[in-house]
This record gives structure tokens, C-alpha cells and sequence, in this order.
């Protein structure tokens, strides 16, 4: 996101140039931008007063800080809502379960569908015209309150499933690589960023979708490079599984390089180095358990010879002594004594 402003004041400079921009963070942001737009309808209110969420967690679950728990508290949300519809329309139908008054057949069809789903069984159930014209009439019951007929309420509710989908359907693009749909989703999303205040979504996003709709044309070729793994990456061998680039990398050398070090942590990483004694005493004992660490750790030891900790640089007369260099060089200057020939 950070490179577009420069992409974007020059165009013709980076013509040759494709950046991604992270699904990860596209699909983070639009739910904080879904957040904004629930925020006093009472859907809020609804998870909190279900269980789902805190008060305390709230404001993370809206804003998408907390953003496993923002997606699955979203799609909780979405199914009931979505339940709703369903009871509606089985309600003007005089029903109390799907598919009730239709022909014994039929029901067979959608019942080995549900057993096995497979190209088989979708295509006899497609080929089937009292399914077709139940479907068409629950599309039909949709889109009239997508328009309102049904009241404001049922229209905001349908927007937010309608919005939930749109999320749901870029992370399952994302998980098996699929281009196409990745695509499609890029250029819906800037529309709600737009209207609620994401500006640099809204700019970058709808840049990036024209982008990618007319690759084939401005960098021919471009697209098969795409397809291989600019949006996803493999971690496991687990078919439907991948991950966006950007996830991967929040979760793999960044997290280590941020990390503090300290009791709980997964690792010590450069400023857990720099800034916490204790995780630098942790890397000295591992040095100590492992001798052949030695070398490669003696890198870290001379970067953290200018370390800056306010709390152990005092002043000695007019000259400015750095205790914590003084005790670090101390601890090297034992070790290597004490290290086996």
C-alpha cells in the first residue's frame, strides 16, 4: 500500500511494474469498513448480548484489529441474519421446512445432493424444473428486499450478507488460488471503502482492479506469472489451503523480527534484542548450551554494541558511559574464556 502513492504520482516511471497489494489486509479492511457501517444498527449489540463477544473486545471485533475473531463473530452474524431470510420465505410459502411442497423427486435430487456433492448430482438437480422455479422464487424473495419492499431493516440485513459473501468469496479465491474470482472481488470492494471514509482503499484498490482487468493487454503474459502464486503461497500440502502472501509474511520473519523476547513470546527478534536484557540474556544461554551458535552469534553481539537503553547510559563527569556495553562486554569476555578449544 505504501508504494502506491509513489505508483501513482508516477505512472509512466512504474509502467513496468506490477505491485500486489495484500489480500490479507484488504480483507482486514473492509471489515473494519463493514464495522463502520453495523456501528449503531445493533448488530453490535447482538453478538455482545449472544456471547460472542466482550465489551472489552467490541471496539477490535468493529475496527477488524482482532481480526480472527472479527471474521468469525461476521460470520456468526451473517448466518443468522441469513436464517432470518429463509424463516421469511418459508413463512409466505406456508412451510415450515425448505423444499416441503415439492414433488418426492425432487426432494431426492436435493437430498443426494447434500449426501455427496458432486458434478453428478449438482447438474441433476439443476436439470430439474420444480427445483429451478423454487430457486428462481427464493432469488426472486432476495432481490425484493434488496430493493426495499421488505422494509429497511430486511434491506440492511441483506447488504451486510451481501458484503459478508463478497469477503467470504475473496478469502476462498485466496485459499485456492483462484484468479478469476480474485478479480471479480477486487472490483466490488472499493465501493464500500468509498462511502466510508477508506480513502486509500478506495483510490489504490480501484487503480489496482482497472489494473489487473486490462493486464492481458498491457503486459502480456503477466497473467499466467499471476496465476502461479502472486496471490496465495503453499505452507502445507493440504489441497484449498494456501495462504495470502501477505499473512505469511506477518506471520513468519516479521513477526520474529518484532517480537520482544520476553516470558510468553514464540521468539526474540531484532528489537527484542535491542530493547529487552532478558531476551538477550536468552540468546547467551542458548550460545552457551550450543557452542556452535558461537560464530553466528557474534554479529548480533557487535550490533548490540551500540545499543541506546536510556537506562544504562549515565554520565561519569562529562563523558557519557554505557553501563549495559560495559556488562554485555563483560558477559563476551567470560564466555570466550570459558568456551571449549
Amino acid at each position: 500500500m505504501k508504494a502506491y502513492p509513489l505508483v501513482w504520482s508516477n505512472i509512466r516511471r512504474y509502467d513496468d511494474h506490477i505491485i500486489m497489494m495484500g489480500t490479507f489486509h484488504i480483507a482486514c479492511g473492509y471489515l473494519k469498513m463493514l464495522g463502520k457501517k453495523i456501528n449503531g444498527t445493533g448488530f453490535a449489540e447482538v453478538l455482545l448480548e449472544a456471547g460472542l463477544i466482550s465489551s472489552g473486545s467490541m471496539s477490535g471485533v468493529l475496527s477488524a484489529k482482532n481480526d480472527s475473531r472479527s471474521l468469525n463473530s461476521h460470520k456468526v452474524l451473517m448466518e443468522a441474519l441469513a436464517r432470518l431470510i429463509v424463516g421469511q420465505f418459508l413463512e409466505q410459502h406456508g412451510e415450515e421446512v425448505p423444499f416441503e411442497k415439492l414433488p418426492e423427486s425432487s426432494r431426492d435430487l436435493i437430498e443426494n445432493l447434500a449426501k455427496s456433492s458432486n458434478k453428478v448430482t449438482e447438474t441433476a438437480a439443476l436439470s430439474d424444473q420444480h427445483i429451478c422455479l423454487y430457486t428462481a422464487e427464493y432469488m426472486q424473495f432476495r432481490d425484493d428486499i434488496r430493493s426495499g419492499l421488505q422494509g429497511k431493516t430486511a434491506k440492511l440485513s441483506m447488504t451486510y450478507t451481501n458484503h459478508m459473501w463478497l469477503t467470504l468469496l475473496l478469502l476462498q479465491a485466496v485459499k485456492t488460488n483462484n484468479f478469476t474470482a480474485y478479480e471479480q472481488c477486487l472490483s466490488i470492494m472499493p465501493d464500500l471503502f468509498f462511502s466510508f471514509g477508506g480513502q486509500n482503499y478506495a483510490r489504490y484498490l480501484t487503480y489496482f482492479s482497472m489494473f489487473i482487468a486490462n493486464i492481458i493487454h498491457s503486459h502480456p503474459g503477466a497473467t499466467e506469472l499471476l496465476r502461479r502464486g502472486a496471490i496465495s503461497v503453499a505452507r502445507s500440502f493440504v489441497p484449498g489451503n494456501r495462504c495470502a502472501i501477505d499473512n505469511t509474511i506477518e506471520e513468519t520473519f516479521m513477526k520474529h523480527a518484532k517480537s520482544k523476547g520476553d516470558s510468553g513470546s514464540t521468539g526474540a527478534g531484532l528489537s527484542g534484542l535491542q530493547t529487552s536484557y532478558s531476551a538477550y540474556q536468552d540468546g547467551l544461554n542458548q550460545q552457551r548450551n550450543e557452542p556452535n551458535l558461537f560464530k553466528p552469534f557474534t554479529f548480533w553481539q557487535a550490533c548490540l554494541m551500540k545499543r541506546t537503553m536510556a537506562s544504562n547510559i549515565v554520565m561519569f563527569g562529562q563523558q557519557k558511559v554505557d553501563i549495559g556495553r560495559i556488562r554485555c562486554q563483560k558477559q563476551w569476555s567470560n564466555q570466550m574464556l570459558q568456551r571449549p578449544t
